[in-house]
């Protein structure tokens, strides 16, 4: 008995056949569609977020930094306002710090700080976010607004159980000279 090499009758025209491709490869592709749109909107509301962030801690920092002096009411309503620019995000992982740094010979320390969701930083001690070499200025004030953010988006919860953290990550830090003077007392 010899067998034959040549395919059986029903396969012969199966080969040459080409009908269904397009939905072979379409299959193959929608994936990796759907993936890089699903990254693309993440990424937009990754930016825009990020953008009203800046917003914040120009805003926070801005107000307390055009007057001399404040009261703890008006720093409240400064922070609570700044928060609300996060809008229509959710601000429950809003943390604010805004903090008057003062800026001596021997090295800067907080001269009072005020914060929203969190700690504020404890007067008299070196701040957490110190005015950077290239703007500080001994024997004056700087007003320092530190935000941070954990923005959850549905790419970071399908990310989650492959990196093992929620959320992306988002800080911005934002300092400026009082414009009234050299200090702003907060009574």
């Amino acid at each position: 008995m010899s067998r034959s090499s040549a395919p059986p009758a029903r396969f012969v025209g199966f080969a040459e056949d080409d009908r269904g491709v397009s939905a072979v490869e379409f299959a193959l592709i929608l994936p990796v569609i759907v993936v890089l749109l699903i990254g693309m909107v993440d990424v937009n509301e990754g930016l825009t977020v990020y953008r009203k962030m800046r917003q914040i801690s120009s805003t926070a920092t801005d107000l307390v930094a055009q007057r001399s002096e404040v009261t703890p009411a008006e720093i409240t309503m400064i922070l609570q306002g700044s928060a609300s620019l996060l809008a229509p995000y959710d601000t429950t992982d809003l943390d604010i710090v805004l903090s008057v740094l003062t800026v001596e010979q021997q090295g800067q320390t907080v001269a009072w700080s005020r914060a929203y969701q969190t700690g504020a930083e404890t007067a008299g001690a070196t701040p957490g976010f110190p005015v950077p070499d290239e703007l500080a200025e001994v024997g004056t004030q700087f007003v320092a607004v530190r935000v941070d953010y954990t923005f959850d988006t549905l790419l970071s919860g399908l990310l989650e159980r492959i990196l093992g953290r929620s959320g992306y990550v988002m800080q911005d830090t934002m300092y400026e000279r009082p414009r009234l003077g050299d200090e702003i007392e907060l009574n």
